[in-house]
């Protein structure tokens, strides 16, 4: 992995905080997971989930959004958007 790739101690520090802002607003209902840069949140309550609070703070911050399935479980991965 070239050093290109990685992100930078800024970046780190944004992903690190958003993610602990992302823990906090799904709270129970889910669990964050940090991959590649982004983040795959896996969705445990689909009742209680908070899906639009999720999907603005990761669009506010950037992120682009696909959502699937995974054992039939909603899963919403986030990537940063490319140029």
């Amino acid at each position: 992995m070239s050093s290109s790739a990685l992100p930078s101690r800024e970046q780190a520090k944004t992903i690190r905080d958003l993610r602990e802002s992302l823990e906090l607003i799904v709270s129970g209902t889910g669990l964050v997971h940090t991959e590649y840069g982004g983040f795959m949140i896996e969705v445990i309550d689909f009742a209680r989930f908070p899906y639009g609070d999720v999907i603005t703070t990761l669009i506010k911050h950037g992120f682009e959004i696909w959502i699937t399935l995974r054992d039939d479980r909603p899963q919403i991965i986030a990537c940063v958007k490319g140029d």
